[in-house]
């Protein structure tokens, strides 16, 4: 092999070398991308829909008027939830709703929530931010313990 067909070779597989390298780096980093999950919950005799996405950490909660054909929940999620933000039309906090979110750290409760469950916030150490309306009526037992 002569000198400039080697220095060609050595050009074309360092080029060969780095663009394998981008694949491989945009390859792993859509691996690691925020996913979102949605689903349906029912609630008392309501049903919701919610949208939780894992890069912010924001669950969105907003009232549905159909009944889904199956339920799934966000429990499966917990330790992504650090924000939630509950739509205007949403009535009820069901219990246990938000149990052992232990990375929820603050949520505003809308002033069309009338009721919190028990134990709807049972457990969620890290919150440190709620605010809840004067229009709440009905506060279930336990609803903040093990709050911080």
């Amino acid at each position: 092999m002569n000198g400039s067909a080697f220095l060609f070779y050595t050009k074309t597989m360092k080029k060969l070398y780095l663009l394998f390298m981008f694949l491989f780096a945009y390859s792993f980093s859509m691996c690691l991308r925020a996913e979102r999950y949605s689903g349906y919950k029912s609630s008392y005799d309501t049903y919701i829909y919610w949208v939780l996405d894992t890069e912010t950490g924001i669950l969105n909660i907003y009232p549905s008027t159909k009944r889904p054909s199956e339920f799934n929940y966000w429990t499966n999620y917990k330790t992504y939830i650090r924000s939630v933000v509950i739509e205007e039309r949403v009535s009820t906090i069901d219990h246990m709703a938000f149990s052992g979110c232990s990375n929820l750290t603050s949520i505003t409760i809308p002033r069309g929530v009338s009721k919190i469950g028990a134990g709807a916030f049972d457990g969620c150490t890290s919150l440190t931010s709620i605010t809840i309306p004067e229009n709440v009526s009905e506060i279930g037992i336990d609803a903040f313990e093990g709050c911080i």
